[in-house]
């Protein structure tokens, strides 16, 4: 029997009526701008909150993919082929059904798969795919390294397509994170300063680039190690990128320190090799 991994955010972080979730990403889907890709798009970095508040970004990720094409959602297939290739490596822990699911339900921590899923069951319903899911976590440089050694051959087969999900800065006292430049107006102007700044770090292709940036600013972007891997498998591949973020948001505009924000971007990774 097949294992499962239940949907733990359905019915709270998005709709759990398949018809309503259909209709609300057909909608965002068809209000996100249409990138113009130069080459082939290898990866996508898209956030991971509530749809009420980054659905409409996420969109802007998986719109160079859109299969113009939805139906009801079901279970996502994972590739127990690839697995087996990267359990292989030793370099890999694996999370038991049990780990992940109540790490879901207990403190929300582990979402930044699951909501991704209905976007990718959306623009690959007319395709055969298999999901091959890898949570990363805080890593070092050299760990980074490592794991993009492993995956840049993956990275190589156009036939495959990186997903990072990443939300951008969280600011607030509650994310122990507050920092701010008045040069740049009003608190949601500096952080959106201070995000453009790191997209456009991570525009350049650049690891080196990014980590410095991080270094300066520690800004609290939770998928920056999955984009460290990202940029530094490009590189390992000799892949020559072009990265565009094409849609920005934050789930509100601070304008006091007692408020708080999470920022949202969506961006495409595209080559021509």
């Amino acid at each position: 029997m097949a294992t499962v991994r239940a949907a733990y955010h359905a019915g709270t972080w998005y709709d759990d009526r398949a018809r309503s979730l259909e209709a609300s990403i057909r909608k965002w889907m068809e209000d996100a701008s249409h990138p113009d890709p130069v080459g082939s798009i290898r990866a996508l970095i898209g956030p991971h909150a509530g749809f009420t508040y980054c659905g409409h970004v996420l969109a802007h990720a998986y719109k160079g993919i859109d299969a113009s094409s939805v139906s009801p959602l079901g279970d996502v297939p994972v590739d127990s082929g690839v697995y087996d290739q990267l359990k292989a490596s030793g370099a890999f822990d694996i999370a038991s059904l049990s780990q992940d699911e109540a790490s879901a339900v207990q403190c929300s921590e582990e979402h930044s798969i699951e909501m991704h899923c209905p976007f990718i069951q959306h623009v690959m319903r007319e395709r055969s795919f298999t999901l091959v899911p890898i949570i990363v976590g805080a890593l070092s440089r050299q760990s980074e390294a490592q794991y993009a050694r492993i995956l840049a051959p993956f990275l190589q087969d156009p036939g495959n397509l990186f997903a990072i999900s990443s939300d951008f800065c969280h600011w607030g006292s509650r994310f122990q994170y507050t920092r701010y430049d008045p040069t740049d107006g009003a608190i949601h102007e500096s952080i959106k300063a201070l995000d453009a700044r790191g997209m456009a770090a991570i525009a350049s292709g650049d690891a080196q680039r990014f980590a410095d940036y991080l270094q300066e600013t520690g800004n609290t972007i939770c998928g920056r190690h999955a984009i460290a891997i990202l940029l530094q498998a490009l590189a390992i591949a000799d892949l020559k990128p072009t990265i565009a973020f094409n849609k920005y948001d934050q789930s509100s505009a601070c304008t006091r320190p007692s408020h708080s924000s999470v920022s949202y971007a969506s961006g495409i990774v595209c080559t021509t090799s």
